[in-house]
């Protein structure tokens, strides 16, 4: 049994026979009960929805109608047997069938899947299929009621998040090596299957790979897994002090595939006219050839495929080329036009209409000449014969630059598709319409909405440019001030990698610049203006972050308390933030812990929401003076969150929801740190922060390890190949602060669970964490004296993330060795730790609960 609810309500037996539902209530009882999603809908809520003013004998109708959809749903229950699909429970009924039968559940579940990896192979195309699913709005047969337009509301806005996750997932793609013309692999011309490929290349042998034998096995410089793993051996110093073997040898994965990954238009086949073609094909009836309706946009001008031999680029100056039915678009032609093509009554001919139509001008007048139904919300349809929206070469993006086209038209307000499209048409080497794109949106937000455009639309107008970061916004020779600079750095911020580093640089450059001028007031504004929610306890430059905050403090000193408060709580705000805690002799600690409860309490005075997230952020990192503090960062987190959702601060909402996916990891509680962590990726989705998917990454990784002591968990080799995957992420992430070390202290962490003892490949980079895991590796090398001698010069944990996972690692090595004094010590630091997981505080990796190490500390 199929049912379906994207478009009219429907079912169909397994056999493809559809089924006899009855009339409008029999299928608006079915209807609510899906969308009950199997779980029991009681008799008076379902009177009450179906009926506005409940008749006298409402009940007994429902009944009437309940029993007509059990006969219809199981044809061949015998008598007196009790039904299977639409079962009584309680004092309701519920509908019981597996979410891969219900169309809508299947949508929402691959949308949620994308979500949590969007690198995934076949996520575009799982999210093509889904789309493709859609035959019109959701039960748009059921009348008006209030739960119905619910659901069709909170169904269109994940269906127009799918359309955008979708082309984002195709847009963030490395070109396909089975398609390296450039061409996008279309549902009808899948690219190859296969794992996801490891840009890093092989790395060591870990131990958590299963040997010959099925047993982990591991050696100094083992030959690297099959998998395509990365060594995270850069810059590697040696445990007892020999020379480090260098990176790890091997070859460079290929760059990832995406396998399936869909039509590049993501056109609906129901509205789309099937198959491709050729020169001199004419549209009948004014419909477009080989058009579709894509979100709402003038159906007859939306190409969906390519056109055949001899295309050549539609023109790219905005037109006043027809919709199929005659309505003016007003638009600017972006898809392919083929030679000879003619559209009947004005329609566009294999073009694409991407201009300024609204979703009024959705309704098709008649059904497009390929066949399929007219869509009153612009959803895609479903069926379809493969349409290749794809094409070749520099026209490879086609397809994708006509859906989103048909998109922005149809939703103008939804700002990160503006960014979309003008992204695909770069892609599809058209960049004056990319950048002509950018201009319309501007223009759009600024005379239609009153607002400026966001930092993704600056980010992207900058790489299309090819500019550095600070040229994005200027024209050619024009000298940037400070404020301009430093705003631009704290957009390219938002981005990682390279515009990450290259952002922290131009920052800097711009608060010296403005110091030079002798201006406090102009010094404060751009050290200020740089309100980057930050998430991690080392710096990523440390002499970056004490200029910056050598310059606040000048400027704080150079203002004196005569300043507006604001500005004052923003320059304190900066030197919490910036004065990372892992960085920080005690005397730093002291005045940046005093400069962050200062500026939370003048941030609290002011009425700027944004401000006092800033501040907050600089309480959060201020907040790791000792072990066990989770419980306290949660509440500082929840503030956040808050904050930013009452106030639509999305940057804050991100770091409002990985702070609780921390302090959620640190407790133990993986459910309600999986929640956060897909909370937050459904905000990086809609803003594009490209480095939440991986800290999510590390997160998931992290969860695989817990689960893997237990019968039915994972694989220690699998939990190691999660990790694995996560390093390779982050490697280029632009994060060095976060990224040294981590990956080596997973896997020790790893072996920890299983009682193993530490990794012993000298490739492994230990990072700031080496004096930590010295003893255990020369133990585990056989070196016990050296080991003793490693433990009794161990410094004593900063003050940051992971000081719980080295508190314990000095007590493990501390009980091994049979030195109580340290393990004493140790145990004095843990006690406030007890109830949470080792190295968890981080979200990235654990070595346990700490009340493992803790009572083995007590004993000694």
């Amino acid at each position: 049994m199929r049912i379906d609810v994207l478009g009219t309500v429907r079912a169909r037996h397994d056999d493809g026979r559809p089924v006899a539902l009855g009339g409008p209530r029999h299928r608006e009882v079915l209807a609510r009960l899906v969308a009950a999603e199997g779980r029991m809908v009681g008799t008076d809520t379902l009177v009450d929805d179906l009926w506005p003013d409940p008749p006298a004998r409402a009940v007994g109708a429902l009944r009437t109608f309940v029993a007509a959809l059990r006969r219809a749903l199981e044809p061949d229950r015998p008598p007196r047997h009790p039904p299977r699909l639409l079962v009584t429970e309680g004092p309701g009924y519920a509908l019981r069938l597996p979410r891969t039968a219900v169309d809508v559940h299947r949508f929402e579940d691959t949308l949620a899947a994308a979500r949590r990896d969007p690198a995934a192979p076949g996520a575009a195309a799982a999210l093509t299929t889904a789309l493709a699913t859609w035959r019109g709005p959701a039960y748009a047969d059921v009348p008006a009621s209030p739960w119905a337009e619910r659901e069709r509301a909170r169904l269109k806005e994940l269906r127009l998040e799918a359309v955008e996750l979708r082309a984002r997932i195709l847009l963030d793609s490395p070109p396909d090596p089975a398609h390296p013309d450039g061409s996008v692999p279309t549902a009808a011309t899948p690219g190859p299957r296969g794992p996801r490929a490891d840009l890093a290349g092989a790395g060591p042998a870990t131990g958590d790979e299963p040997g010959p034998d099925g047993a982990g096995g591991e050696a100094a410089g083992a030959p690297a897994a099959d998998d395509g793993t990365a060594s995270a051996a850069t810059d590697s110093g040696a445990v007892d002090g020999t020379a480090a073997a260098g990176s790890a040898k091997g070859t460079e994965a290929a760059a990832d595939a995406s396998a399936n990954s869909g039509t590049t238009g993501g056109a609906p086949a129901d509205s789309t006219a099937t198959g491709t073609r050729a020169k001199g094909n004419e549209a009948a009836d004014g419909g477009a050839a080989n058009s579709s309706a894509a979100d709402g946009a003038p159906a007859g001008g939306i190409s969906a495929g390519t056109s055949t031999t001899g295309n050549k680029a539609a023109a790219s100056t905005p037109t006043n080329s027809s919709t199929a039915d005659g309505a003016p678009a007003d638009s600017t032609a972006t898809g392919t036009r083929a030679k000879g093509n003619e559209a009947a009554d004005g329609g566009a001919a294999n073009g694409t209409a991407v201009g300024t139509g609204t979703a009024d001008s959705a309704a098709m007048q008649g059904p497009p000449s390929g066949g399929g139904s007219a869509v009153a919300d612009g959803g895609p349809g479903g069926g379809g014969d493969g349409v290749d929206a794809g094409g070749s070469g520099a026209e490879g993006f086609g397809g994708l630059v006509a859906e989103l086209g048909a998109h922005v038209d149809a939703h103008p307000w939804r700002e990160p598709a503006w960014g979309l499209l003008a992204r695909a048409l770069h892609r599809a080497g058209r960049q004056a319409d990319a950048l002509a794109t950018l201009r319309r949106a501007r223009a759009m937000l600024a005379d239609r909405l009153g607002l400026d455009p966001g930092p993704e639309l600056r980010r992207v107008e900058a790489e299309i440019l090819g500019a550095d970061a600070a040229a994005g916004w200027t024209a050619p020779g024009v000298r940037l001030g400070p404020r301009t600079t430093v705003d631009l750095a704290r957009t390219l911020a938002f981005a990682g990698g390279d515009a990450l580093v290259h952002s922290r640089r131009d920052r800097l450059a711009a608060i010296r610049a403005a110091e030079r001028t002798g201006d406090p007031g102009l010094t404060a504004r751009v050290v200020g203006a740089y309100d980057v929610p930050a998430l991690w306890s080392r710096a990523d430059d440390p002499g970056q972050s004490r200029a910056v905050v050598a310059a606040a403090e000048r400027t704080l000193a150079a203002l004196g308390p005569a300043a507006p408060a604001t500005v004052r709580a923003r320059l304190l705000a900066t030197v919490a933030v910036e004065s990372r805690s892992a960085d920080l002799t005690a005397a730093e600690r002291e005045r940046a812990g005093r400069a962050a409860r200062q500026a939370e309490a003048l941030a609290r005075e002011s009425a700027d929401p944004a401000l006092l997230a800033f501040a907050l952020n600089g309480t959060f990192l201020q907040s790791f003076t000792r072990p066990g503090l989770a419980g306290l960062r949660d509440g500082i987190g929840a503030e956040i969150l808050g904050l930013a959702e009452r106030h639509e601060l999305p940057g804050f909402a991100v770091l409002g929801r990985l702070v609780r996916l921390q302090s959620a990891s640190a407790l133990g509680d993986l459910d309600a740190a999986a929640g956060h962590a897909e909370a937050a990726e459904r905000l990086a989705a809609l803003t594009e922060a490209p480095l939440v998917p991986v800290l999510t990454g590390w997160f998931r990784a992290r969860a695989a390890a817990a689960r893997s002591t237990a019968p039915d968990g994972p694989s220690p080799a699998a939990a190691a190949a999660r990790y694995r995957e996560a390093e390779g992420a982050l490697r280029t992430a632009g994060m060095p602060g976060l990224h040294r070390g981590l990956f080596a202290l997973a896997l020790l962490g790893l072996r920890l669970l299983h009682d193993r003892p530490a990794p012993t490949d000298p490739r492994l980079d230990w990072g700031p964490y080496l004096p930590w895991a010295r003893p255990l590796v020369l133990l585990a090398r056989g070196r016990a004296d050296q080991a003793r001698t490693a433990l009794g010069a161990l410094p004593e944990p900063p003050r940051d993330h992971l000081q719980e996972a080295l508190w314990c690692l000095t007590a493990h090595a501390a009980v091994l060795l049979g030195e109580r004094g340290t393990a004493a010590r140790a145990a004095t630091a843990l006690r406030g730790a007890r109830a949470e997981d080792a190295g968890a505080a981080s979200g990235l990796l654990t070595l346990g609960p700490v009340a493992r190490y803790l009572a083995e500390a007590e004993a000694a």
